[in-house]
């Protein structure tokens, strides 16, 4: 039974999910509220909006880091944009913001805590990737007052490396002290990763949104030694990476879709791709299935650590896992689907 509730969230997790907020209850009679503010899909017209989450609340926003100091007894160490977090797409889903703070004006906090994208990220679409997922940790020995003794700025770099990996899921206890270290997911990216411009990949790199290695596994886009784009590599890596998608060499050229990220078309009765016309099953079929398209399967957290992306790995059974579908003539992403190990493939929606 558990195992399809997982499965049926895998599937059905739309593309703006992100995770949630976590609060904490001093033993005081207060509620303090802190929340995580995962990005937002990518649209149709543009990447998505980072920190997207709260405004995705009828009447919440981002606070501001001194309106939480003056509710709570905590002093934020950081607050800024967590790269990679966005799923790629020609249009990347929006980044999470990465946050870090301490116990700093209590004794101790306790309650609940909950996390709703820790093993299952938010979906991409139309060969767009899923986002990043959500993971709160303990710093759990950290040098946060000497650096601020110091007047240094705190850094994840300067005042510890995280401790154990766990997923802020039951009751939390924090001490006068404790640091606590979130992440927050992102949205679902929109159309296939290596069609965006290179020019828009140097600039996320450029403004810290990816780093050097995410560009390249992800988009294809090879950094050379000066911090700039190398175009040659850069494409010798597209045409490596869509060999890799279909087992060999591509009989057709991928194009830039009519619509951005849509992928599969009706070509007359028959399913088609919408990067390069070929059929991918007749229409009464599932395209996934129908023999024109190659999947690729792997646990969703092996592949995104290859793209330089966090999930995290489910323990349990079944397995989470990512089901990239391409074109078997252009090897252009048709999607990614999220699904758990023993489920059947997505079903494709009947069209009259």
């Amino acid at each position: 039974m558990a195992g399809d509730d997982l499965g049926r969230r895998a599937r059905h997790r739309r593309q703006l999910d992100g995770p949630g907020a976590v609060q904490q209850r001093p033993r005081r009679d207060r509620h303090p509220r802190l929340q995580d503010h995962p990005g937002g899909a990518a649209q149709s017209i543009g990447d998505g909006q980072d920190a997207y989450g709260a405004t995705a609340q009828t009447g919440c926003g981002i606070g501001e880091v001194e309106t939480h100091e003056s509710l709570d007894p905590i002093l934020t160490l950081w607050r800024s944009v967590k790269p990679n977090t966005g799923g790629p797409g020609y249009h990347r889903g929006g980044q999470g913001l990465e946050q870090a703070w301490q116990l700093r004006y209590g004794d101790a906090l306790d309650g609940p805590g909950f996390n709703s994208s820790a093993e299952v990220p938010s979906r991409g679409f139309g060969g767009g990737y899923p986002g990043a997922t959500s993971n709160h940790c303990p710093l759990d020995e950290h040098h946060a007052e000497r650096v601020i003794a110091d007047r240094r700025s705190p850094t994840l770099e300067a005042i510890a490396a995280p401790g154990r990996v766990r997923s802020s899921i039951g009751r939390r206890h924090f001490d006068r002290g404790d640091v606590e270290l979130w992440t927050s997911g992102g949205g679902g990216g929109l159309g296939d990763p290596l069609l965006r411009e290179v020019e828009r990949v140097e600039r996320d790199l450029r403004h810290g949104y990816v780093t050097a290695r995410h560009a390249e596994a992800a988009y294809g886009v090879v950094i050379g030694p000066d911090g700039r784009v190398d175009a040659e590599a850069t494409a010798r890596s597209r045409a490596a990476v869509r060999e890799a998608r279909i087992g060999g060499v591509r009989q057709a050229e991928q194009r830039l879709p009519a619509d951005v990220g849509v992928a599969v078309v009706r070509a007359g009765a028959d399913w088609g791709c919408g990067y390069c016309g070929a059929v991918l099953a007749p229409g009464g079929e599932n395209w996934r299935t129908g023999g024109a398209a190659v999947l690729r399967e792997t646990p969703v957290h092996e592949r995104f650590r290859e793209l330089d992306v966090y999930v995290k790995e489910r323990l349990e059974e079944p397995a989470v896992l990512l089901r990239e579908y391409f074109c078997g003539r252009c090897a252009g992403a048709l999607t990614v689907d999220v699904g758990t190990a023993g489920s059947p493939p997505d079903a494709q929606p009947a069209l009259d």
